[in-house]
């Protein structure tokens, strides 16, 4: 490793200048670049308007192949934070060299650090700002986003054909600690969300997000400046390097090599002992092979019963295929008898059509005598109504005539009487008057306020009526809700018992029944169910319309035997399962196939994955489920089942449970939604979820219910205190009116008694009664004549209404005729669509035999070519025997009898032999051979490691020389010296330093950093880590408030040295953070200078 000494001389004249720029007492133009939108951060290129001979700290200074001096790929172009610590928006672009972030406390210079260190994947502890990830999110915020823009050009960038010439990290935090990865291309595409594709590009560009000498935060660079001891400086020198870590590995590595050599010494004891069994197996193997002859002949035997065995499939073969044969005959004559059948119904079809043709012949030919009939009656009627109405006038005018007459015998009594009387009193009737008419305006009054109570009732009853209704509608409301709670409830009790065993799903005792089936002993065949058990959905859109096409027959168990079902009923009932459906069903894997659509649609079949085949089969014959198409969108569906569907098509639904398709025409019908348990669901949590915030919403809508109710019912009962007021109101007012009323008759009574009778008048009202009378008998005469000739129409009608009668019967005989022709003609036709549905159930059980027997067939010619085939592999050469395989059987076991005698004084077979000589000798010299090579590979291990150690030893001896050199060279840049004394054994790191203050005054006695002043200590400790970050490779360095306890000029020095180290000795990118002023600083194409606006402080409560 070269070293260089370098040293730059500052004059005090530029020193001075500078301090005074940092306390702020000089007055700089500045030129200020606008930020992006809603940004916190101004980038700020300054230039100073100071003489030509003041030293900048930007020296353009180059040792870079490229023009900037800086790395194409590893450095971070952008910061960008969203509701991140103290900002709610934040982007800074950042330079490729020096970066200096400025700003006052508070402004959120070090959470732009902890931004790039949590984007790029480290923990919350490792900002030393919270203990968790939540903690950093900006406060009234749910979540904060991270980005964090790395440059990906040249030579050394990672995977530039999928990324591009950069790559963002974006980081989003959640207020639970959860978060979520995104790393995008250069154009913004999300190219993986995992861990472990950022670790991989961190390792590619060496980028040390966890190194805290790489990344200094405010609190560790405070303790390092500050505070930290000799041990802990070596142990971070040691970290930073990476050296501790590689000493670790190889301890790791030691340790392992140790153990294998321990293994090693162990296995080879066992060697000798396999040495020996692998020999004697050798000659026991040796002795048996004399037995090779008795061997050969079974051999023999073997190939001849192995032959015979196919020859008697073959024979079994040709008889299943005459059984083909004699099935295909017998499907042809039934497919035959079954076509004459079809013909029979079109015969019976023609015959009910011209008998349906003839009763609408024989209906039109009676219409017109119909509406002749219904004319008449007609005419009948307005007959009867016009003497029903005369009628009443006749007795109106007999009783007008009878009320006049007694009203004449009244008047001659009256006339009478009146010339009798002669005296009245004046002065009684004038009295009798006064009072009468102050009565009747008493009355008029009450009864003005009787009419004012009614109204008052009128709208009273009207609010009453509302409210009855609101009461009405609150009632069902609240009805609802509660019937609403109960089945959420039990829902919810349901669900908790699915979630605790799934079994449950299908009924609520469902795994009882299961273990007293499994207990019971007396079934001829064990029952299968719930069918649901052996049913899996494929695909999880139609689940509810599977739920709702199934039903009831997943929750079905199936048995063969109806003893079977009887005992399996009993243990139902005991359980309160007795709704539970059985099926007896013959255990029949009949082939299904022929009645399937084509495989382009997808039924309910085949989007099932049914385990048991008897399960499956008794589906298809339950439900028709090969039949039933299932089709996502409903437009999809209505074009596939336009005119009819498909062949073999019974119907089709889709995902929204929606039918589509009718016999004519095209059809849309919704299923009723299903409300059960959920069958085909994996994971109920989140039904139980939805249905306790269902169940909580109810609750509160039937505690908004309740109130409302109470309100009602307190409106009602003041409504009806205000009803009975009003009608006990009424009622006395009725009491009062009555009371003058009555007054008022008897005081008019009295002044008519005492009134005298006009004669005359008298005389003349019973004249006209008189002539009225007369009038009324004209009347009368008149009215009977009328009577007696509507007797004589309606005479006339009865008999035309009595031949329509006779024709009715006759028209109804003759369609009684049509109609029993008809009945006949259909039960005809019924009789025989059932010898049709017999014929057809006989084809289809003659070809599903004649499909059994083909199957057989194809099975026995596959099984004859398998066993030919592997027969042909042992033996090619075919053996011809009429020997049965029994026979030549015998004669192997005596062959093998034989060859077991002579084997049984050796104690094994020559196969055992071979097989145990061959493993044995395998085993040694494998175990022979493996430790050989294992022990070769420990040697080169060792050997390895030892390299290793030894170069690692180099390395840190050069990674400390070269420490030691570059301290000693920052401290003459500011006229100390000093040096760094490394103790490896005791794991210590001193740091003695000696100013230019002592060298003034004579001494050379070098100080411990301790007894430095707070700028010395602090210069010192730069020096430090910039002699640290010498043996560091890393495209990234950064440092927060490194100069807060530094005054202007130590503050002038150790900017000068961060400056020329970043510009001169590295390609690196340097971010420094800092609360002073940059005034002096001159920013160029290597230094980028970032201010941040002051934070808004809100005045405390009260303060003003």
């Amino acid at each position: 490793m070269a070293l260089s000494l370098k040293r730059t001389h500052c004059d005090s004249e530029s020193i001075d200048h500078y301090a005074q720029g940092v306390n702020g007492h000089s007055q700089k133009s500045r030129k200020v670049k606008e930020s992006e939108e809603q940004s916190d951060v101004e980038d700020i290129d300054i230039n100073l308007d100071d003489e030509s001979d003041e030293e900048s700290l930007s020296s353009p200074r180059q040792t870079s192949s490229n023009n900037t001096g800086a790395l194409e790929a590893g450095t971070i172009e952008r910061v960008e934070v969203v509701n991140f610590m103290c900002h709610q928006y934040l982007k800074i672009d950042l330079g490729s060299k020096v970066n200096f972030v400025i700003g006052h406390n508070g402004s959120g210079k070090s959470a732009i650090l902890s931004a790039i260190t949590v984007a790029l994947g480290a923990k919350a502890n490792a900002t030393n700002r919270g203990r968790n990830l939540s903690a950093l999110i900006r406060e009234d915020a749910n979540a904060a986003l991270v980005a964090v823009h790395i440059t990906n050009k040249g030579p050394d960038a990672y995977r530039h054909d999928v990324y591009g010439d950069k790559i963002i990290v974006e980081r989003k935090i959640l207020k639970d600690g959860v978060g979520n990865y995104h790393i995008r291309s250069s154009s913004g595409k999300i190219i993986s969300t995992k861990r472990e594709e950022l670790t991989a590009i961190l390792d590619h560009m060496v980028i040390q997000v966890d190194n805290q000498l790489v990344i200094l935060t405010q609190d560790m660079a405070r303790e390092f400046l500050n505070s930290s001891s000799p041990n802990e400086k070596y142990k971070l020198f040691m970290r930073g390097t990476q050296l501790a870590e590689l000493a670790e590995d190889y301890a790791v590595v030691r340790e392992t090599l140790d153990t294998m050599a321990a293994t090693l010494k162990r296995k080879a004891q066992s060697l000798p002992d396999l040495q020996r069994k692998a020999k004697e197996s050798r000659e026991r193997y040796e002795t048996l092979k004399t037995l090779d002859s008795i061997d050969e002949k079974i051999e023999e035997l073997s190939s001849e019963l192995s032959w015979s065995q196919i020859i008697f499939k073959e024979k079994e073969l040709k008889s299943a295929q005459d059984d083909v044969i004699r099935a295909e005959t017998i499907v042809n004559d039934t497919k035959a008898k079954l076509a004459i059948t079809q013909n029979k119904i079109g015969v019976f079809d023609q015959e009910k059509k011209e008998i349906q043709e003839e009763l609408q012949e024989c209906k039109a030919n009676y219409a017109p005598s119909l509406a002749k009939k219904k004319e008449v009656e007609d005419k009948k009627i307005d007959l009867e109504t016009k003497r029903s109405e005369i009628k009443n006038d006749i007795n109106d005018l007999n009783t007008r005539v009878r009320s006049s007459k007694a009203t004449i015998k009244s008047y001659e009594e009256k006339i009478a009487k009146s010339t009798e009387l002669e005296a009245n009193s004046q002065s009684l009737r004038s009295s009798l008057g006064s009072k009468l008419v102050e009565m009747e305006a008493q009355k008029l009054e009450k009864d003005d306020q009787i009419r004012g109570c009614k109204e008052e009732l009128d709208g009273l009853y009207k609010i009453k009526e509302t409210q009855d209704i609101k009461q009405k509608e609150i009632k069902q409301s609240l009805d609802q809700v509660k019937t609403t709670i109960f089945y959420q409830r039990k829902k919810i009790e349901e669900l908790l018992a699915q979630k605790s065993n799934r079994l449950r799903a299908y009924g609520s005792n469902i795994p009882e029944v299961l273990t007293e089936i499994e207990r019971e002993t007396r079934w001829k065949r064990q029952p299968v169910g719930p069918l649901g058990r052996f049913v899996k959905l494929k695909y999880e859109e139609y689940r509810e319309t599977m739920e709702i096409l199934l039903g009831k027959f997943l929750n079905a168990f199936l048995v063969e035997h109806y003893e079977d079902r009887q005992l399996l009923m009993s243990i139902l009932e005991r359980n309160r399962m007795g709704d539970a459906m059985v099926i007896v069903a013959n255990y029949d894997l009949f082939d299904y196939s022929h009645g399937e659509p084509d495989e382009k649609y997808l039924t309910i079949l085949r989007a099932l994955d049914i385990e048991d085949e008897w399960v499956k089969r008794q589906l298809i014959i339950g439900c028709g489920i090969e039949k039933i198409l299932l089709i996502a969108e409903r437009v999809d569906a209505e074009i596939v089942m336009d005119n009819g569907g498909p062949r073999n098509v019974k119907s089709c639904y889709t995902a929204k449970a929606q039918k589509v398709g009718a016999a004519q025409g095209r059809r849309l019908e919704s299923l009723n939604r299903y409300r059960g348990p959920q069958r085909f669901k994996k994971e109920i949590d989140s039904d139980i979820s939805e249905a306790e915030e269902e169940l909580k919403l109810s609750n509160d809508k039937h505690y908004e219910i309740v109130q409302r109710k109470r309100t009602c019912d307190q409106e009602m009962d003041t409504i009806f205190k205000n009803i009975q007021l009003t009608m006990h109101k009424q009622s006395k007012l009725e009491k009062e009116v009555r009371s003058l009323s009555l007054e008022i008759i008897q005081t008019r009574d009295k002044i008519e008694a005492e009134q005298p009778v006009d004669v005359q008048v008298l005389i003349d009202e019973k004249r006209t009664l008189e002539q009225n009378i007369e009038r009324l008998k004209a009347q009368f005469s008149d009215l009977k004549r009328q009577d007696v000739e509507i007797v004589a129409q309606l005479n006339d009608l009865l008999g035309l209404i009595q031949e329509f009668e006779r024709s009715d019967e006759e028209y109804l005989k003759q369609l009684e005729i049509f109609r029993k022709r008809i009945l006949e003609t259909d039960d005809s036709k019924q009789e025989i669509m059932s010898m049709l549905n017999n014929a057809r159930d006989n084809y289809n059980k003659e070809k599903q035999r004649l499909n059994v027997k083909r199957s057989l067939v194809q099975q026995l010619e596959a099984t004859v070519k398998e066993w030919t085939a592997r027969v042909r592999e042992e033996w090619p050469i075919r053996v011809e025997t009429e020997r049965t395989p029994a026979e030549i059987q015998r004669n192997i076991e005596h062959e093998e009898t034989r060859l077991q005698v002579g084997q049984e004084s050796l104690g094994c077979t020559m196969e055992e032999a071979h097989i145990d000589a061959k493993e044995k000798i395998q085993i040694y010299e494998e175990a022979k051979k493996t430790m050989r090579m294992l022990d070769g590979l420990r040697k080169y291990l060792i050997k390895s490691l030892d390299d290793r150690m030894f170069r690692w030893s180099e390395f840190r001896m050069f990674i400390t020389i070269s420490a030691r050199a570059h301290f000693t060279y920052y401290l003459h840049k500011r006229g100390d010296s000093g040096y760094l004394k490394f103790r490896h054994d005791t794991e210590k790191l001193i740091v003695r330093v000696s100013t230019s203050d002592q060298f003034q005054k004579g001494s050379t006695r070098h100080k411990d950093s301790k007894s430095l002043s707070g700028g010395e200590k602090s210069y010192s400790q730069i020096s430090l880590l910039l002699a640290m970050w010498q043996g560091i490779a890393s495209p990234i360095f950064c440092l927060d408030e490194f100069d807060v306890y530094m005054d202007a000029v130590n503050r002038k020095q150790s900017m000068r040295i961060l400056m020329d180290t970043a510009l001169e000795q590295s390609e690196s990118q340097y971010i420094f953070i800092t609360p002073q002023d940059a005034s002096n600083m001159k920013p160029g194409p290597l230094v980028t200078v970032h201010r941040l606006n002051d934070p808004n402080r809100r005045p405390a409560p009260g303060a003003e």
